[in-house]
């Protein structure tokens, strides 16, 4: 939307500076909280549109295909289990973040509720052969989920339809107090020997801790049991790494949660251009009429000068786009003053002709 006003605008800019007060406002008229929500775009776009998610997400359940078959021949006598997390485990829920870029919002549990309700997750690549594959060999498969308990209907539903073999007694929702060790003692008290797991975060496999420091000498002690017993999927979107930045991280502002992830690259933040407001439609109408009356003028000297200040917008405008994050932004309207130069050009050539 905010694209559009300014494309929109675009078309009668220079008619409304002629003929109002010039103001400034912060062209990046975007909140701190739609600022992070586009910081996601490219992980967004990665997930959603590349070859190689699809590739990695099926590699990760290729190679766990591999290791429980090695290890039920070593173990025939063994019943055994494997552990699967739910959201961007087996069921990839990118179109949710994508609903979220497009409100300009980041995560709550409101609009979570709502997609989960709306059934429309799609498989994650390969996580259907891989069930099949562990179902025919006689391993169990059970779904450890941190939706809750009002959820579960919704959830085998779309579970069942994207392709998984699962069911109430293999699908564990979220319990109070979470623990999912106490789920999974609950599976290895029915004799099930709980061969590997596949998730999105090292949560799932064991406590890392809080701070990403302290989540990378954890995952390092156990790297040995990484592509043997714990399987992690791609996920670059959100996740407990989030959480990992600070401290506390969630109790931050959104403007303090740009400068943590700033200084963790040890970049500055965005700065702020001002630049003259290309939204000022509180004068619509005025605008309007003073459009036509230039439409009709034939002073070669008048459109001179609209040419002379379009040209200096354009030079504003190109100065701006060079220290903006924007810059489609800016493109979009100076291609659109270069038009009405076009067209000023033309009039003005036609003018000095038929003189």
């Amino acid at each position: 939307m905010f694209l559009k006003k300014l494309i929109f605008s675009s078309f009668f800019l220079f008619f409304c500076y002629s003929f109002s007060e010039e103001t400034t406002i912060d062209v990046n008229t975007l909140t701190d909280e739609q600022l992070l929500v586009q910081q996601t775009v490219m992980s967004v776009l990665w997930v959603k549109d590349s070859g190689e998610f699809e590739a990695l997400s099926t590699q990760v359940y290729n190679s766990a295909k591999y290791a429980f078959l090695e290890y039920a021949k070593a173990h025939p006598k063994e019943k055994l289990a494997v552990i699967l997390d739910v959201d961007d485990g087996v069921l990839n829920n990118i179109d949710y973040q994508i609903n979220r870029i497009r409100e300009g919002q980041g995560f709550t549990q409101s609009s979570w509720d709502s997609w989960i309700q709306e059934g429309r997750a799609t498989a994650m690549p390969g996580a259907v052969e891989f069930v099949e594959t562990v179902h025919k060999n006689g391993g169990e498969i059970f779904y450890l989920s941190n939706r809750l308990e009002s959820q579960r209907e919704i959830t085998l539903i779309n579970m069942i339809n994207v392709g998984l073999y699962v069911d109430n007694d293999h699908l564990f929702m979220k319990e109070k107090p979470d623990n999912k060790k106490t789920r999974e003692q609950t599976i290895e008290s029915k004799g099930l020997k709980i061969v590997l797991y596949v998730a999105d975060s090292l949560n799932n496999f064991f406590d890392p801790g809080e701070l990403n420091i302290d989540r990378k000498a954890k995952a390092k002690m156990e790297m040995s049991k990484f592509g043997k017993e714990f399987f992690i999927l791609p996920n670059p979107v959100y996740g407990a790494f989030e959480a990992g930045l600070s401290k506390n991280y969630y109790r931050n502002s959104s403007s303090s949660k740009i400068e943590i992830r700033n200084k963790k690259l040890n970049i500055n933040s965005p700065k702020k251009v001002q630049v003259e407001n290309p939204n000022q439609t509180n004068k619509a109408e005025e605008y309007k009429k003073n459009i036509e009356i230039n439409k009709t003028s034939q002073n070669i000297e008048d459109k001179k000068a609209m040419k002379a200040e379009i040209e200096s917008k354009i030079a504003k405008l190109e100065k701006a786009k060079n220290a903006s994050f924007y810059k489609d932004q800016y493109e979009g309207i100076i291609n659109q003053y270069k038009e009405i130069l076009k067209t000023l050009d033309a009039e003005i050539y036609n003018l000095n002709k038929n003189k």
